[in-house]
Parts: C-alpha cells; structure tokens; sequence
C-alpha cells in the first residue's frame, strides 16, 4: 500500500522519488525507496543510502539535541536570555529567553533574507539582533521561525568558540557513531545526495523587487549545497538548516527521543523534548518538536497526541510516537527539479496513515 501510494504521487509529478524506514524502537519494520534520487541533470535512482538535504529537521535533531545535552550537562539554562549572550542589543530583544527561541515564541518572523542585509554571518546576525523587528512581543504568540533557530545557534558558538559542525560531531554524530550525515557533505559522494531546485527560483520569487540586484543567487541544480540561501549564504552551517542526512542514521537519531533506547539523554531531558510549552496556542510546541495535538500536523490520525515531528521544506519529515515505540522517516526532495506549489502535508498524513498501520497492527 505505501509503494502503491507513493508510486502515484512520483507518476503525478509530485516528486521524483522517496525513502522511507519505518520502525518500533529498533526494529525495522519496514524501508524502501522508490522512484529517482536524481532526475536533473543524470537520472539516478534512489536507494537505501540516498542522503537527503534535510532542510528544518536541523532544529530538532541538532539544535534541540545539543540544547538538551546542555541542559542535561548544566551548561545552560532555560531562562537565560539573549542579554547574557548580546550586550549591545534592543532592550525589548534582550529579555528573549532561550526557552522562547527554542518554543517558538521569541517574537522573530518566521524568514528573512539575511543574505541582503549582510556578505557574511556575523553581518547577518548583527542585523537580526539590531536591526529586524519583532513581529510580536516574546512569549506571547507562537510563530514558527527560522530567524529564531539561527540565533541558538550562533550562541552555541559563541559560548563554545565551536561551530555548530564540530558541536554535532562531538555531541551526536561520533558517539552515535553516523556515518551519513553531515554538514557541507564531501564532493566525492555527491552522487550519493538527493539534489533540490534548480537556483533559488522559490526564494527569489520570496524576495520580489529586494532581490532584484542581489548577485549571489544560484543558477545550476543545487546539488550537494544546502538548498536554504540564509544557511548557504552563512557557509553551509546554521541553527536552521544545512544537515544531510539518510533514512538508516535518522534512524539513530530518532531513538535518542525514546527512553528505552537513548544514549545521549537522561530520561527526564526527553520528557522536556514531550513537554507542551505553547498550551496556550493552536500550535503546539516542545523543544525543537511539535506536537501532533497541535490544531493541524502531518502526523497521522491515530498517532498518540504526544507525538513529536518535524517536517522539511525540501520534502522531509520525521515522527515519534513515544506511547507505541514508533518512527517515522519520510525523505523526499520534492523541490527536484522545481518548487512545486502543492499542500505537500496532506502527502505525508496520507503516507502516515498508511506506514501507522505497520506498526499499530503489531
């Protein structure tokens, strides 16, 4: 039924292929890909190794991983502020607490093109933290934003002098021992990567008449190259994008969020990753994750209210259903070889709908 489902959608042009690994903790119930990895400018076929730009999955598996183990490590707290970190900053940006940013309430847009504001990421952050206004006061309304995430990482960096790659190399790729996933992926295994949009059609159309005389837009298929132009204008490295990864070390990954399995968090660092911060809104939202309580999710229907899951903008999603031991990974690059303005959440509840009976039968 899953083949059957995403076969369709491959032949009605919705994207070019998919992987997909379902499991009950770390048993594999199910994995396959379907369809090409690569259509432009070769035709490539997917496989099980296909490594996937990631896009948003960065926040939770990166972002809210090493918060955690921060937390867990007493390295930082919940109620530090932007202040204690940026001394010459707005006063109204300085109470923003690091629980805000990670919960999605720090009052930042959702996106901004830093990349027209500054030539490089200190520039960029500089105009984040001085100059682009808050679209609501902080801890009072949940906006989903990627500005948010690029500043946690930025004072992970400042307070380690580490960048984020050495940070998730230390902390989550060599104990768990991953061995396809990446910042900035090496050039000799670009065959091996699900390419994304040719250009920045999508972003420049975002841009409108701002970025008409920005010069650094790409032109060829990106490929190997994070598709999101702030990460890629801040060297391939940010709190909001830029990992690569596939569908057997995402695996890995999910079970750190599963008591059972974890070997980077204590037990009461995972219930925070289940903990409802944003009860208040529609939107439901845990460090890093959301809730599939929330008003509307991608998770599917019988999923436990407090499953955890995060999607892509390229075509990714992962689920965790703590309650039934379940995971769901789903990789696709549906912006291969152009954006395509479809409602591709409706894709994957279908998909889940589906992959929750190979588990919830057992």
């Amino acid at each position: 039924m899953i083949d059957e489902f995403l076969s369709s959608q491959i032949k009605a042009g919705n994207f070019p292929g998919a992987c997909y690994l379902i499991a009950k903790g770390e048993r594999v119930l199910k994995k396959n890909c379907i369809g090409f990895s690569v259509i432009e400018p070769v035709k490539i076929k997917a496989t099980i190794n296909t490594i996937y730009d990631i896009a948003s999955l960065t926040k939770p598996l990166i972002i809210g991983s090493l918060y955690g183990l921060f937390f867990q490590n007493r390295i930082l707290k919940f109620d530090y502020k932007l202040g204690k970190f940026y001394s010459s900053i707005p006063e109204e940006k300085k109470s923003i607490k690091i629980i805000e940013l990670l919960t999605h309430q720090g009052g930042f847009p959702a996106w901004y093109p830093l990349y027209l504001e500054g030539k490089n990421k200190k520039e960029m952050i500089d105009f984040i933290l001085n100059k682009l206004l808050l679209e609501a006061k902080p801890g009072k309304k949940v906006i989903y934003s990627c500005i948010g995430y690029i500043l946690l990482g930025d004072i992970l960096e400042k307070i380690t002098g580490k960048s984020l790659n050495e940070l998730a190399k230390e902390f989550l790729f060599n104990p768990l021992k991953l061995k396809n996933t990446y910042f900035n992926p090496p050039g000799n295994i670009r065959n091996q990567i699900a390419p994304t949009e040719r250009g920045n059609k999508y972003e420049k159309e975002r841009c409108g008449s701002k970025g008409e005389n920005y010069n650094g837009w790409r032109k060829t298929i990106i490929w190997g190259e994070v598709h999101d132009h702030n990460c890629y204008s801040m060297g391939g490295i940010s709190g909001n994008s830029g990992l690569f990864s596939n569908i057997e070390d995402l695996h890995c990954l999910a079970l750190q969020f599963l008591k059972d399995y974890s070997i980077l968090f204590k037990s009461e660092i995972i219930d925070l990753f289940y903990t409802n911060y944003t009860s208040y809104s529609t939107e439901y939202r845990s460090i890093g994750w959301k809730l599939a309580s929330s008003r509307v999710s991608s998770a599917g229907d019988n999923f436990s209210r407090k499953s955890i899951g995060h999607t892509g903008f390229t075509g990714t999603s992962l689920w965790i259903d703590a309650e039934k031991k379940g995971i769901f990974i789903f990789l696709t690059n549906r912006i291969h070889p152009e954006y395509r303005d479809i409602n591709f959440n409706n894709i994957r509840k279908k998909f889940h709908n589906l992959a929750e009976k190979v588990i919830f039968k057992m």
